[in-house]
């Protein structure tokens, strides 16, 4: 299971970031973007036996929300 912003629309697929804003080392991280639909086909074929993806409206109309994953074996 894993929560993360829903994806920007026409965002999809990786999105590079840098950590710790501009304090410290200079650090990046990699977070996959892509809408439930695809999360759910993708774990599935990666061998998952199940998976369910779902956008959580946020409590503030038009705030962010959050995408939920869940996978079993």
């Amino acid at each position: 299971m894993f929560a993360q912003p829903p994806a920007i629309p026409g965002a999809y697929g990786p999105q590079g970031r840098h950590k710790g804003d501009f304090a410290g080392r200079a650090m990046f991280t990699y977070r996959y973007n892509q809408r439930p639909a695809v999360w759910e086909r993708s774990l599935t074929r990666a061998g998952l036996s199940s998976a369910m993806a779902t956008v959580l409206d946020a409590p503030e109309p038009g705030h962010i929300g959050t995408l939920i994953v869940r996978a079993g074996a």
